[in-house]
């Protein structure tokens, strides 16, 4: 059988180097070899398997050897009832299954770690807590709360999350109007030192105090972006034949605040005036509060 050439006419270590010939000559040895070998062509799989001293019922008969039928099913009815198995695959009760593990109400339970916030390039899953917190870290500060509060009487206002700016409108209690009685004015209403407006005052014909002035109103000068207007009309007070009550004040204005501050709201009382031994009560006044 015709030999292999050597491995330094190929490899480029030998000295001097390989010529052209020879490295034809070497190619042709190659091709020789091969042909003695496989033979032409590559269809004859049988020849060339028992040139290479591969014989296919020998190795199958080792496999077999190694791993029949009945030590394979043996094996899986060790690790689980056929029986059972078939039921879980017709019914999907997890109940059904034979050697589960114990159910758990947290991923850490089936040994799955979990992240507390969502991290980029991370496959693991991420908590609802943690999930919660992202999205109010993302968003806080980019939504600008909108809301109102009315207050119809006296209170406290406490200043919501994300709020930095308020409008406060008010107006006081009306007064009362009285025939030979003591005249009594409407409360004042108030929006911490802020804002207020007096109550509207009180009218007495027998004592000939006709048209006295309605209630006021006024500002401090905590960040007040919008002048305060005494405006009348409120606190809708009682009208008698005789004596004429005066309207609450009313006044409004914009401020500056921190979230979680508190104010104290007043809300002005309504008085009640009498006539022939009969009340006649106005109306409280009036707090709002919008953001």
């Amino acid at each position: 059988m015709t030999k292999l050439p050597d491995k330094n006419l190929l490899d480029g270590t030998k000295k001097p180097e390989t010529t052209t010939g020879e490295f034809r000559l070497a190619m042709g040895n190659i091709r020789q070899f091969l042909f003695e070998l496989f033979g032409d062509e590559s269809s004859d799989k049988e020849t060339a398997r028992q040139t290479l001293g591969i014989d296919i019922d020998q190795l199958k008969e080792g496999i077999a050897s190694k791993a029949d039928k009945q030590t394979v099913e043996m094996a899986l009815e060790e690790k689980a009832d056929k029986k059972d198995l078939s039921l879980v695959a017709t019914t999907g009760d997890y109940n059904h299954l034979v050697n589960k593990p114990e159910k758990s109400d947290t991923l850490e339970g089936y040994g799955i770690i979990a992240d507390t916030t969502p991290t980029t390039g991370s496959t693991r899953p991420v908590t609802s807590d943690g999930i919660q917190k992202y999205v109010d870290s993302k968003v806080e500060g980019k939504i600008i709360p909108r809301g109102i509060q009315v207050f119809t009487q006296s209170g406290a206002f406490v200043v919501p999350k994300g709020v930095t700016s308020i409008k406060v409108r008010l107006c006081g209690g009306g007064g009362s109007g009285v025939t030979h009685d003591i005249p009594v004015g409407g409360g004042t209403s108030s929006f911490g030192t802020l804002l207020s407006a007096t109550g509207g005052y009180a009218n007495n014909v027998s004592n000939n105090t006709y048209g006295s002035s309605n209630g006021s109103g006024t500002g401090g000068q905590f960040n007040c972006h919008v002048g305060i207007q005494p405006l009348y009309g409120f606190g809708n007070p009682p009208f008698t034949t005789d004596g004429r009550p005066g309207y609450g004040g009313y006044a409004e204005g914009t401020y500056d605040v921190t979230p979680g501050e508190s104010y104290a709201v007043t809300v002005g009382g309504g008085a009640t005036g009498w006539y022939v031994g009969t009340a006649y009560p106005s109306q409280p006044g009036l707090v709002i509060v919008e953001w």
